[in-house]
Formats: C-alpha cells, sequence, structure tokens
C-alpha cells in the first residue's frame, strides 16, 4: 500500500465511522488506544537504546579511575 492510498484510505474510514454515527471525540479515542499499547510496551522493554550512547569523551571518563581526572 503506497502512502497516498494509505493516508486515502484513513480518510475514507473515518469518514465511513463518522456516517455510522461516530463523533469526533469517539475517533480520537478510537485511535489513540494503539499509541497507548505501544507507550506500554515501549516501556516495558527496558533500559532506552539511546540512553546507552555516550561521548567518546564521556565513556573514557567513565572508565577511568577516579584519582586521574
Amino acid at each position: 500500500m503506497s502512502l497516498s492510498t494509505g493516508s486515502l484510505a484513513g480518510v475514507l474510514f473515518a469518514a465511513v465511522l463518522m456516517d455510522g454515527g461516530w463523533q469526533p471525540t469517539d475517533l480520537y479515542f478510537l485511535f489513540i488506544i494503539p499509541m497507548l499499547i505501544g507507550a506500554v510496551v515501549i516501556s516495558m522493554l527496558g533500559k532506552p537504546v539511546l540512553g546507552s550512547v555516550a561521548p567518546k569523551g564521556e565513556a573514557a571518563r567513565e572508565q577511568e579511575p577516579a584519582g586521574k581526572h
């Protein structure tokens, strides 16, 4: 599915739901559920990937004994 097809399908899906009696606030709650599930799963993964990357200078200083600074 190309990007333009997906964006068109999203709009049509929302239009069908609104035609079926859904209010815009109902649509927000419908689409926030997958985002919340994703946030919970990501938080359960453990240590953040980007949090473990340190610049070379900081990593070298952390490995030196305390008296050498």
